[in-house]
């Protein structure tokens, strides 16, 4: 049978159980911010002034990114290549996206997206390795019918 909490107050038990979420929740929280939390560049109380202009602005060009990112794949003119791109998982369609369409190195995209350089050359290994191993079995496949 369902507590109506509307009528009745918690007891002990649910009282500590939600206690423990909330306490879960709040580390959680701290673990994943840490280095936010703890530099000393952010000041929390500082009132931040937003010029209205140039946040819509930036808005817009992290839209206008956002689309080209996701018409890269369009712009393969290989129909096979194309259909290896789209299904690869968002990060490393952006990677390649960076690399090969913005002409940009590891580094800087490591920056932009505020990800370490390991893990940008993993989704760049990674997205590559796909490609050719798909596109590895559809030559051999392709040699196998030609035989």
């Amino acid at each position: 049978m369902k507590k109506d909490y509307t009528k009745e107050s918690l007891n002990m038990y649910e009282k500590k159980y939600l206690e423990c979420i909330v306490i879960n929740a709040k580390n959680m929280y701290l673990r994943k911010n840490k280095e936010i939390i703890n530099n000393p560049n952010i000041i929390l109380n500082e009132n931040i002034k937003i010029d209205e202009e140039n946040y819509f602005e930036e808005i817009e060009i992290k839209e206008q990114k956002n689309v080209k990112k996701d018409a890269f794949e369009k712009v393969l003119s290989n129909p096979d290549l194309y259909k290896l791109v789209k299904v690869l998982p968002k990060e490393e369609k952006e990677v390649l996206f960076y690399l090969f369409q913005e002409q940009k190195n590891i580094s800087q995209i490591a920056v932009q997206e505020s990800k370490n350089r390991r893990t940008i050359r993993k989704y760049k290994d990674s997205a590559l390795a796909k490609i050719k191993e798909s596109l590895e079995k559809e030559n051999s496949g392709n040699e196998k019918r030609n035989i």
